[in-house]
């Protein structure tokens, strides 16, 4: 009876928000029985099965990632998804700290060494600021960035710790489930005056494409454009051996049969079944990828 009234309340949400706005590809729906959402819209029909696919699996790895509902209303489909937002803390994305960190640093050895000049001149164009940013989005100038803007703060080490070990649990996790849209900003920091935190995974409909999957998040700036799975083995190498534990503890609990029957679970939780095309696509990429990961892993315990 709860969910059929939930149902109600979303849905008269949506008349009086269709009837009267201007539809945006997402928008947010405030006040549904005392929680806020943002309702987002696909560019392809498959990326609700994706969303659907990572938020359990996120679950499973004990990742926080708000709460997912498919939405059909007349001609429009999309996810209705749980704003994580607290009152008396501010949000902050990955793409504001990186940049308010080159703004401070970019006369430095440092960034004159890693960056073209062009990127590095007193006015960027829109093109040049995406570019930069996406330069920037690595684990080594995020962790030099959260330094710089939690420099104040009287537990800054901790803070900085704990948003960085979860930072590179994710890079985990979206690399095991081919992640490609991690871009700066989509991740973010909660924060109010004395302490600080990683945000929920959020915005990962960009699954389980390969080989076309592209990290947007990396290790350094060096790896940015090296193969993909270099990078993991980089990682794999030179990470402490609490991460390399933890993406082992990945990879073992999401084999291809774990897959399947987190599909089957979805199925049966919205009463439908996902179309067989998609299916095969998302299965087929992942049984690819998961046999380049088994190829490292096997490759790295010979060398043990």
């Amino acid at each position: 009876m709860e969910q059929q009234n939930h149902c109600m309340d979303i849905n008269d949400k949506l008349k009086q928000i269709f009837n009267n706005s201007h539809i945006t590809s997402s928008l947010w729906i405030n006040n549904i029985n005392g929680k806020n959402y943002l309702l987002k819209f696909w560019e392809e029909n498959n990326q609700k099965y994706r969303a659907l696919i990572i938020e359990k699996m996120a679950k499973i790895a004990q990742i926080p990632t708000p709460h997912i509902e498919l939405i059909s209303y007349k001609d429009y489909q999309g996810e209705l998804i749980e704003d994580y937002r607290q009152e008396h803390f501010k949000y902050i994305s990955g793409e504001t700290i990186l940049y308010e960190y080159f703004l401070a640093m970019k006369h430095t050895t440092n960034f004159q060494s890693i960056l073209p000049k062009y990127l590095l001149k007193d006015w960027l164009t829109k093109d040049e600021k995406t570019e930069l940013i996406k330069r920037l989005n690595n684990l080594e100038t995020i962790w030099n960035a959260v330094e710089f803007h939690f420099r104040n703060y009287q537990h800054k080490n901790k803070i900085v710790y704990n948003i960085l070990t979860n930072l590179a649990n994710r890079f985990a996790f979206d690399f095991l489930t081919m992640q490609r849209d991690r871009h700066a900003a989509n991740w973010e920091i909660e924060k109010n005056r004395t302490s600080a935190t990683l945000t929920p995974l959020f915005d990962s409909n960009r699954s389980f494409y390969f080989p076309s999957f592209n990290l947007e998040f990396h290790i350094n700036e060096h790896y940015k454009l090296s193969d993909i799975y270099e990078e993991l083995e980089y990682f794999l190498t030179y990470s402490e051996r609490i991460f390399c534990a933890y993406f082992y503890n990945l990879y073992n609990r999401f084999s291809l049969t774990q897959l399947s029957n987190i599909i089957n679970q979805i199925e049966k939780n919205i009463n439908a079944e996902i179309p067989k095309d998609i299916k095969i696509e998302i299965m087929g990429s992942y049984e690819e990828h998961y046999e380049k990961l088994t190829e490292i892993i096997k490759r790295r315990d010979k060398k043990k």
